[in-house]
């Protein structure tokens, strides 16, 4: 028998515990992402995310533990520099007291879905307080929120993208337009009806949602295929 002291509490493990080389104390937020085996789905909701959006930016910026984690990883990919903000109070040999890295003229803050209000004005400061001395002009253009692959604006305005096939091309969709469209469709395929994509059309204009009404249609005409495949 085994006990292990963790947090303040004490658990009996089995020996097939005692005896692993590595314990695994990830927990459920966003130390799913940032530990996954491969960063293949962390880089492929970004790449959806900032490209479908048509995010222009050239540097990254991450603080604490959740931006820290996956900030080199996505900075790497995209090919841009990073900066990483070190927390009031924290010591460190660093050379640059607010932090340290590299950052351009149009940066965004990479963080887990919990970031807030204040976590973003002290990235803000910090960065501000960084060029200054230089006389160097840099703009924060949004946070990058990887848990859910939303793009928070800088007036607090949010956005979430999803990819589909269209025409043996991909396309970047609005998010909530995709999964209302999805939902429609689940319902007129299941009740069987002639035209799914008539109902989902229809359904959208009497609920005066203002969506584009070609975006709805190509979204439709995507996924009622695979959905009605899934279903058979």
């Amino acid at each position: 028998m085994t006990v292990v002291y963790f947090n303040g509490r004490s658990t009996v493990v089995g020996s097939k515990v005692a005896s692993q080389k590595v314990l695994d104390l990830t927990g459920p937020s966003y130390s799913k992402e940032a530990f996954a085996a491969s960063a293949d789905e962390l880089i492929a909701n970004a790449e959806k995310t900032l490209y479908g959006l048509n995010i222009d930016f050239d540097s990254m910026v991450g603080v604490g533990l959740s931006g820290l984690l996956v900030l080199p990883v996505l900075a790497r990919h995209f090919k841009v520099p990073f900066f990483a903000v070190r927390k009031r109070g924290e010591s460190s040999h660093l050379s640059h007291s607010y932090g340290e890295g590299s950052i351009g003229k149009k940066w965004i803050l990479i963080d887990d879905f919990t970031c807030t209000g204040k976590t973003v004005a002290m990235a803000k400061k910090s960065v501000a307080s960084a060029v200054a001395v230089h006389e160097f002009r840099t703009k924060y253009v949004g946070l990058y929120a990887y848990s859910d692959s939303e793009f928070h604006y800088p007036d607090n305005s949010r956005a979430r993208i999803e990819q589909i096939t269209y025409g043996g091309e991909t396309v970047y969709v609005n998010a909530d337009v995709y999964w209302r469209v999805r939902d429609l469709l689940d319902v007129a395929l299941r009740r069987q009806m002639p035209n799914p994509k008539t109902y989902v059309l229809e359904t959208i204009r009497t609920r005066n949602y203002g969506w584009d009404v070609d975006e709805v249609s190509m979204i439709a005409v995507a996924l009622e295929p695979k959905m009605r495949a899934h279903l058979s």
